[in-house]
């Protein structure tokens, strides 16, 4: 009932959101993803699995606006069960105030219906971290543990790159956090529905080799850029090592330098004007990574953690390139393009329109992921002190994924930490005051 009651409220706040955005929230990248859906061509080029998720909800590119109503749905379904378990065990009411607060943020809102894989992947760590923390301090699961499991499994693992710092991880912590006798209610749906996921790839020929995806080079030669860039009275790369110079070339480096941006990478990878690094070989990504690893890193370690610092702080407190919720990318097809600039003229101008103009023009505080992590940090910091290593465990699961934006993240995109943003609903959780009977939150016993 609590779980029912709880997706009616939300199905009505995002519903109001999503006739406000239609059909979606649209970057170039989600432009490039709509294109392989109609090409029927999905690539290695951007994260493939999330690709497959907008081929099947769109059936097949026929119906582009389900995408974002598709996200919607998946993100009343998460947070309405996260909320459930807070009214049924009885969390304070300041916990739930505070994370209400939280979630009816306009940017929750911008970022629900925003059609990119960063957005289901952060709400799905959320989903599974709450659903296991449920389930290790009530000691029991029920048939909704292993729904919520097997839905938001595969999203945690195969949307983003980094789902390998977090499902592994995650395995490891079920072993120690969790009574024996839920073990399999909590693994079996997760390895079963990622193992579906993956088959749905099998025999598929994929353009683009799979190291255009991989987790160090965008940043590392983003650093090699800036290490390349004159210092006064030096020359061009004077800080680089001569391996490295030579891999990378001076043509490019002399051309990146020009058209180096520190927050973002994509002016020296993809941008026509600039070197296009994004092509490099195989081979040379990794000798490049080898070769900064080891002959610049640490002779630079200064300016490479204040660039890092920059990028991750650039991305906490949302100071990035803005996705306007109403602009319509170009490379979006005809129809859905003529249909979002239509449907902007008209909402920009509307009071859930104003509402959103006010939450962008204060996303400095608005859409900080800092109070995230201060409230993450909070709670490391109590657990530690309760020594709780099961919460220290829950708690380590996020901050792996902000070391993996601090160290590895190409650029000051707010959507990385957006997982962060959402750590506040871990309260959700932690503080009830009365243990309900397990079948209370599930369906069947509805």
């Amino acid at each position: 009932m609590h779980w029912a009651v709880a997706a009616c409220a939300f199905a009505i706040y995002f519903g109001m959101w999503w006739l406000h955005l239609r059909p979606g929230v649209f970057s170039f990248d989600s432009g490039y993803y709509f294109n392989e859906v109609l090409d029927r061509h999905v690539t290695n080029l951007k994260p493939y699995f999330f690709a497959r998720f907008l081929q099947a909800v769109t059936f097949g590119g026929r119906h582009l606006q389900l995408a974002s109503l598709a996200q919607g749905v998946f993100a009343v379904f998460a947070l309405s069960r996260m909320f459930a378990i807070a009214i049924a065990t009885r969390v304070r009411v300041q916990w739930i105030v505070l994370c209400a607060l939280v979630v009816l943020n306009p940017y929750v809102a911008n970022m629900v219906f925003f059609v990119e894989n960063d957005v289901l992947f952060s709400i799905a760590v959320l989903a599974v971290i709450i659903e296991t923390m449920y389930v290790a301090h009530r000691g029991a699961a029920t048939s909704s543990t292993w729904i919520m499991i097997a839905v938001f499994a595969p999203m945690a693992l195969l949307f983003r790159q980094n789902g390998i710092l977090f499902m592994p991880p995650w395995a490891a912590l079920v072993l120690i956090a969790v009574p024996r006798r839920t073990w399999a209610a909590m693994l079996v749906p997760a390895v079963v529905s990622c193992a579906l996921a993956l088959v749905t790839s099998a025999g598929v020929a994929r353009e683009g080799p799979s190291e255009n995806q991989d987790l160090l080079y965008p940043a590392v030669i983003h650093e090699v850029v800036n290490l390349a860039r004159p210092q006064y009275g030096q020359p061009l790369a004077s800080r680089l090592s001569t391996r490295t110079w030579a891999i990378v070339g001076r043509e490019k480096l002399q051309l990146a330098v020009t058209t180096y941006n520190p927050l973002y990478w994509d002016t020296i990878a993809f941008f026509p004007t600039g070197p296009k690094l994004v092509d490099e070989s195989p081979l040379a990504r990794q000798a490049i990574v080898r070769s900064f690893l080891r002959n610049d890193l640490m002779h630079n370690l200064p300016a490479v953690a204040a660039h890092r610092t920059e990028i991750f702080l650039g991305s906490a407190l949302a100071q990035g390139v803005l996705v306007d919720p109403y602009y319509a990318p170009t490379n979006l097809s005809p129809r859905l393009f003529e249909y979002k600039n239509a449907r902007s003229m008209v909402a920009r101008t509307t009071l859930l329109g104003r509402v959103n103009q006010a939450a962008i023009e204060t996303r400095l505080w608005s859409w900080n992921a800092v109070i995230g992590m201060f409230v993450l940090a909070i709670l490391s910091l109590g657990a530690l002190w309760r020594r709780d290593v099961r919460l220290v465990c829950f708690t380590l699961l996020l901050w792996l994924q902000v070391g993996a934006v601090l160290l590895a993240a190409p650029a000051a995109e707010y959507r990385y930490l957006f997982p962060i943003y959402l750590a506040p609903l871990m309260l959700l959780v932690g503080s009830g005051r009365q243990s309900v009977a397990p079948r209370a939150l599930d369906p069947a016993a509805s």
